[in-house]
């Protein structure tokens, strides 16, 4: 997608959340571009690095997020990891990717640990957060019932 392409659409990140990008401002002494991302529950402005593309995305169809939640009931199977500080340092590096099929992961991931700590409860929180807002933003619901019928999904896998 094009950098003006961007321009009106709106985005999704695990770290800002919802908003829609307002325009491309230079920023500092390196000339780096940022997206001007206005959120939309709280009008705040927010700079999203233009190199960053992993860390924001558009949002997904009605029918593409009707299939995030399908898979979020269905099995995954546990990784074994060398320690728990490995285990956070994964969880906390792959969080920060967009990628709807490694969030789905992230998320089944997180909700089978039975161990799980006060940062991988963060990275879970944001993670089904940022979910949950999409799908009461796409499905005109609040994000109170996005948030259960994630829930409903996750604890029927």
């Amino acid at each position: 997608m094009m950098d003006s392409d961007l321009i009106g659409q709106i985005i999704i990140s695990s770290t800002f959340g919802v908003g829609r990008v307002v325009g491309v401002e230079k920023i500092g002494a390196d000339d780096r571009y940022f997206l001007v991302v206005e959120s939309v529950d709280q009008k705040l402005r927010n700079f999203i690095p233009m190199d960053d593309t992993k860390s924001f995305r558009t949002l997904l169809s009605k029918e593409e997020l009707t299939k995030v939640v399908e898979d979020l009931s269905t099995d995954f199977e546990a990784v074994d990891y060398d320690s728990k500080k490995d285990r956070i340092n994964y969880f906390k590096e792959s969080s920060l990717f967009q990628d709807m099929e490694n969030i789905v992961k992230l998320v089944k991931e997180l909700n089978q640990l039975t161990d799980r700590g006060s940062v991988e409860d963060q990275i879970f929180k944001r993670l089904t957060s940022s979910l949950a807002a999409e799908y009461a933003l796409i499905n005109e619901v609040s994000e109170e019932a996005a948030n259960e019928i994630i829930e409903i999904a996750l604890n029927n896998a």
